[in-house]
């Protein structure tokens, strides 16, 4: 309990889920996130000029799409005997964000309608051609977003979406293995499973809103006044 709630991984074998959080399986992605930011934040923080940090990102990139091909997979990390292996794949997403935002005024305008449907075709290729993951992975995906970067949306629906993303993604995984068990106890009918699963998307997205809302927007703004308010006090 201690250490999945400060985002330290259990890299031994435990009576929980064969995870390296049995509290929150997904949180493995986000503890590779954060230490590859580090790294790439440094490397970007000792280029000289702009341009080449640019390029150091993307040679980043380009290390971490050739450790993506040599694990073959994007779920290497998950579990403690393939852990060390989740920092090549799991690395290269933030370097190519940072690429994809300085191109970003370069990116035609899109429909998002089409983007959406993009997105989803190839997510569903995923699930038939590991190679295509890898591919996408390094190379379509990336392609995706900039192109969504320049589309024409609605501002609020992509703030609210957008705000969503992190709540959600750190907190679908209990919330559907809960709905999971209620569902299992409910001795539903196939139709009634259905209709139950689709009405339990519901469930995340409002915890997930109230929780951006009311816990982490209010305690990012405390945090950032006061870092603000010790950079200004005199030493």
């Amino acid at each position: 309990m201690v250490l999945g709630s400060i985002l330290i991984p259990v890299i031994w074998t435990t009576a929980f889920e064969h995870t390296v959080f049995p509290l929150n399986a997904p949180m493995w992605t986000l503890f590779l996130k954060v230490i590859c930011e580090f790294i790439v934040r440094a490397l970007g923080a000792a280029a000289p000029w702009p341009r080449l940090a640019v390029r150091r990102h993307g040679a980043g990139r380009t290390l971490s799409g050739l450790g993506a091909l040599r694990t073959g997979a994007s779920e290497f990390g998950q579990v403690p005997e393939t852990f060390s292996l989740g920092f090549a794949p799991i690395g290269g997403s933030f370097p190519v964000g940072i690429l994809l935002y300085h191109w970003r005024d370069k990116a035609p305008r899109t429909c998002a309608v089409a983007v959406t449907i993009a997105l989803i075709t190839v997510l569903l290729v995923l699930l038939l051609l590991v190679l295509v993951l890898v591919l996408v992975l390094v190379l379509v995906l990336p392609l995706i977003v900039l192109a969504a970067s320049n589309s024409k949306m609605d501002l609020r629906l992509a703030a609210w979406s957008g705000n969503l993303s992190y709540p959600l993604y750190a907190m679908n995984y209990p919330l559907v293995c809960l709905l999971g068990v209620i569902g299992l106890k409910l001795h539903l009918s196939a139709w009634g499973r259905l209709e139950f699963a689709y009405g339990g998307l519901a469930v995340p997205a409002a915890i997930g809103t109230a929780t951006f809302h009311f816990y982490d927007q209010p305690v990012r703004s405390w945090l950032t006044a006061r870092r603000r308010a010790q950079s200004a006090s005199p030493i």
